[in-house]
């Protein structure tokens, strides 16, 4: 870790800079300790990992960046009780989770809010398909959220393919200046194993990169979740013809 408190009341942790610990700020069972203006960057761990602390914490304008390096979320609270708000996290353009007990940043910033002396890329977080429930056939517009970077270059991304599961990549664009490719997943395979990487670069040679957080399905599943269109249309045709039965017999 970088900071560590415990047991510690009336603490202010602000206009920092908390890069590369594993934990970047640990807080333990301490009250009334405000988290504020800092950037939590590269952290191998959590940015801020909050444990057994008191409701009158708060964590708000922090930016999260590049932290959790093997995982999703770059906190953690077990509290559910701290006051978190207006942080911009890399990660998610919505809502934000902390890890723990489902704890809430329900103002998150859009981009990042402070100034910094490092020269930094936020990941290029894929929006779709990213799950295993992103069911994706013919013309798909794959989406991802912009990556910031901190001097102000343009970002230009590239589009990966994989459908071993991430094991090789296919490059399907390269150089795009948007957050959307258009992509015919239609000439791929039926398969459950594709992902998508989105790499982002600027023009003094930083890359990130981000993938689908799960396996995504390329191929037609129907109204009865199998991939073949005639096997769905002979069931649905089966259960006509019985249905017709059923009502013939009625009569």
């Amino acid at each position: 870790m970088v900071i560590y408190l415990n047991n510690v009341e009336n603490a202010f942790i602000e206009n920092s800079t908390i890069i590369n610990g594993f934990n970047g700020l640990e807080v333990l069972y301490s009250n009334e300790v405000t988290v504020s203006r800092n950037l939590f960057y590269h952290n191998t761990r959590y940015g801020i990992y909050l444990i057994d602390s008191s409701i009158t914490n708060l964590v708000e304008l922090n930016d999260f960046i590049q932290n959790n390096l093997q995982g999703v979320y770059s906190a953690y609270d077990n509290t559910n009780r701290t006051i978190i708000r207006n942080n911009f996290w890399e990660t998610d353009s919505g809502w934000y989770s902390f890890e723990g007990n489902y704890n809430f940043d329900k103002q998150p910033q859009i981009s990042p809010v402070n100034p910094t002396f490092i020269h930094y890329l936020s990941r290029p977080t894929v929006l779709f398909p990213s799950d295993r429930y992103d069911n994706v056939y013919g013309i798909e517009y794959v989406r991802w959220f912009t990556a910031f970077d901190s001097k102000g270059h343009e970002v230009y991304y590239d589009v990966y393919l994989s459908d071993d599961a991430g094991s090789t990549w296919e490059q399907l664009a390269t150089e795009l200046m948007n957050t959307t490719y258009i992509w015919n997943s239609s000439i791929y395979p039926n398969g459950e194993f594709y992902k998508i990487k989105i790499r982002a670069g600027c023009a003094e040679g930083l890359i990130v990169e981000d993938t689908s957080n799960d396996n995504i399905s390329v191929g037609y599943y129907g109204m009865f979740g199998f991939k073949s269109t005639l096997f769905n249309l002979f069931l649905l045709l089966v259960i006509i013809r019985v249905k017709q039965k059923s009502k013939r017999s009625l009569k």
